[in-house]
């Protein structure tokens, strides 16, 4: 019943899309002859008119079948999971973040604890304490050790739930510092998730503590519940956050003319351009009715997300939708996201796959299951350890029998020493987290992200995530150049080093508008002032910077066209001075 009416509604929602697009494309037909510039702004109305069909649906829902709609609501949160596919999203996601928390934020992000405090660039809501954020290099590698000892320790599952949450709370201080220098990067979710695993019974299988409470008597009901699925259902909604702002401002922001014009394919090739001219084997960009079928298909899949998790046959739409959309992307735009793929773990009851495939018959058919699931590990998690996940489901094949009759023994032995207890699932510890109160922290941080998504605000460590709006209608960029001499007056070679070490450029040419307006407006004081402060933010990742004795900052401008990006429309020195202490300065 409950797909039925999800099939008519979605229906419904076709109808009127269909509507909206074609008054989009008949406008300019009965519209008159206007110009450009005028039938954008018009068009953005019409799509409007979309998130319109879309509110009063939601309104409809609301007073015409609410018992409908209470009853999916209702059995989305009573949905039960497993305490083992649980503790598999808890193991697989902690283990990556340990890493990433060690080695990718010492190599990317401590080179920024090294700038001056004058190089901090407020962020919102944040301007009346960022300097006085203790900022030092051995600071912060100590916060990523400890961060990464209390993510392997939430890994294995010993003191799990005060390991996630401090872990959470260095992760605030490890992520949070590379942000307050101008360049906002959003890995939230980073510190979010496991926060959300803090707030559910993540420790009542495959872990150090489920191993001690067996020594201690306690034994765990194997019957799926509802606290096991808790915390993934908060990540859940938390996607739907992110998606589905995205996809409300690129429609209210841009319209339909995001998608149905050359827009998506200038953005392409800007991002071909912040990644060194790059440019994919596959030019899609030669395709342009492809390319806006793609970001119509974009658009929808960033409303409907929301909905999408909500049914459990929908959530797998979502998860390879979701992987469809971001690899597309990786591969096109060079932006994966590989964080928010890594989340996608979560769609997927794994325990359920591995009890499937291990019912199948033949032996063969087996080991070609998991090497399958093994595969899809590997995309999901972006990782070269394939067989270190495919190695456990492999030996569950082999040697069943062997490795539970070794666990039965083992526990008949502990059997004689220890009186048996049993507990209700999702309630292993001695104090458990009540439901109410996992729900109004989980909830109250989903909230104030949804406020932040509402109001396009961007800041730490609640924010909303990027949307994607730009509206490019020229075929050409503009961006800075720096040119670096050093004292026996060779050319330093940055954009060469950066590119050998596979470094972002989008990581500062965000920050190149701001500088370019300043420019454009005659404002010589601040312009020298931002162009400083961008130098610093690129030596500071590239050290080799600090040997220049003299700098020259050039705009310069060129096709966006790959074949023709070597063509310079222009070029123009704004700014440039010796490499001397500035006044103030030791």
């Amino acid at each position: 019943m409950n797909g039925n009416k999800l099939g008519l509604h979605l229906f419904f929602l076709a109808g009127y899309s269909s509507v909206v697009i074609l008054i989009y494309f008949l406008y300019p037909v009965f519209g008159g002859v206007i110009d450009p510039e005028t039938l954008h702004y018009r068009r953005i109305w019409i799509s409007r008119g979309l998130i319109s069909g879309m509110m009063g649906h939601g309104l409809l829902l609301l007073f015409r079948d609410l018992k409908w709609v209470r009853k999916v609501w209702g059995r989305f949160w009573k949905e039960s999971g497993t305490a083992r596919n649980l503790a598999f999203f808890r193991i697989v996601f902690m283990f990556v973040l340990s890493f990433h928390a060690l080695f990718y934020s010492l190599e990317y992000f401590l080179p920024r604890t090294y700038l001056p405090t004058s190089a901090r660039v407020p962020l919102p809501f944040m301007e009346g304490f960022i300097h006085h954020i203790p900022i030092h290099p051995d600071l912060y590698i100590t916060a990523a050790v400890l961060a990464f000892l209390f993510g392997i320790s939430a890994t294995i599952g010993f003191k799990t739930r005060f390991s996630l949450l401090i872990f959470s709370l260095l992760g605030l201080y490890i992520y949070g510092v590379p942000n307050l220098f101008g360049k906002l990067n959003h890995n939230h979710i980073l510190v979010w998730f496991p926060f959300f695993l803090a707030l559910g019974p993540s420790e009542e299988d495959l872990s150090v503590d489920a191993l001690l409470d067996r020594l201690k008597g306690l034994k765990v009901p194997k019957q799926a519940h509802s606290s096991y699925l808790l915390p993934l259902k908060l990540i859940w909604l938390q996607l739907g956050v992110i998606y589905f702002f995205a996809g409300f401002w690129k429609i209210w922001m841009v319209g339909l003319d995001w998608c149905f014009t050359d827009n998506l394919i200038r953005i392409m090739q800007w991002e071909w351009v912040e990644n060194y001219d790059r440019v994919p084997g596959i030019r899609i960009d030669q395709w342009p009715w492809l390319v806006k079928l793609g970001g119509l298909l974009t658009l929808y899949f960033e409303l409907l997300f929301p909905v999408l998790i909500l049914f459990p046959k929908t959530r797998w739409v979502a998860f390879f939708a979701g992987l469809g959309f971001h690899n597309s992307n990786l591969y096109f735009l060079n932006i994966g996201f590989i964080n928010l793929q890594r989340s996608y773990f979560s769609l997927v009851n794994w325990h359920w796959v591995f009890r499937l495939i291990r019912s199948w018959r033949s032996r063969w058919w087996q080991v070609t299951g998991f090497l399958l699931v093994g595969l899809i590990w590997r995309k999901l998690l972006h990782l070269d350890v394939f067989f270190l996940l495919i190695l456990t489901p492999l030996l569950s094949i082999l040697f069943p029998r062997h490795i539970l009759r070794m666990k039965r023994n083992f526990l008949k032995y502990l059997a004689r020493f220890r009186q048996k207890r049993i507990y209700l699932p999702g309630h292993s510890r001695k104090r458990p987290l009540s439901r109410r109160l996992a729900l109004t922290l989980g909830g109250g941080l989903i909230v104030i992200n949804g406020v932040c998504g509402l109001f396009r605000v961007n800041s730490w460590p609640f924010s909303a995530y990027p949307f994607y709006v730009d509206y490019l209608t020229e075929d050409h960029i503009e961006y800075l150049r720096i040119e670096a001499h050093n004292a026996s007056g060779k050319a330093i070679s940055l954009y060469t080093s950066a590119e050998k070490k596979n470094y972002r450029k989008e990581n500062y040419m965000r920050l190149e508008p701001g500088i370019i307006e300043l420019h454009e407006r005659a404002d010589s004081a601040r312009l020298d002032s931002a162009l400083r402060h961008y130098v610093d933010l690129w030596s500071a990742d590239f050290p080799v910077l600090k040997a220049a004795v003299r700098f020259d900052i050039f705009l310069e401008a060129s096709p966006l066209q790959p074949e023709q990006r070597k063509q310079l429309i222009h070029r123009e020195r704004i700014g440039g001075w010796e490499n001397r202490p500035r006044q103030g300065q030791n």
